[in-house]
């Protein structure tokens, strides 16, 4: 079972990324209308596995102006980059001791 699972709803629009509504464990605990000029919705998705582990954290697509061509949007993302959460490391693991180790 993982520790954490957040997701939070970003929206590219003209003037950079903004973000949307937010999720932990699939309930809605920060709801915000989506720009009326938006050009993509992405969620990324950020999945604790356990406070040792690295995060897991998967964007996806989820909505795309039908009003607004390919190209102006490549130019967009070009522009500006997804504000991606960067996972922590992963904690080392302690190297067990042997019975050796303590005489």
């Amino acid at each position: 079972m993982s520790q954490d699972r957040t997701e939070r709803e970003y929206h590219l629009t003209p003037t950079g990324w903004i973000a949307g509504n937010f999720w932990v464990y699939g309930t809605l605990t920060e709801e915000k209308a989506a720009p009326s000029d938006r050009v993509e919705t992405w969620i990324e998705e950020i999945d604790d596995p356990s406070g040792w582990a690295s995060e897991i954290v998967t964007w996806k697509p989820v909505w795309v102006s039908p009003d607004v061509t390919a190209e102006t949007r490549a130019e967009l993302n070009q522009k500006f980059p997804q504000p991606r959460h960067t996972p922590r490391k992963a904690y080392p693991k302690k190297k067990k001791k042997k019975l050796a180790d303590y005489y």
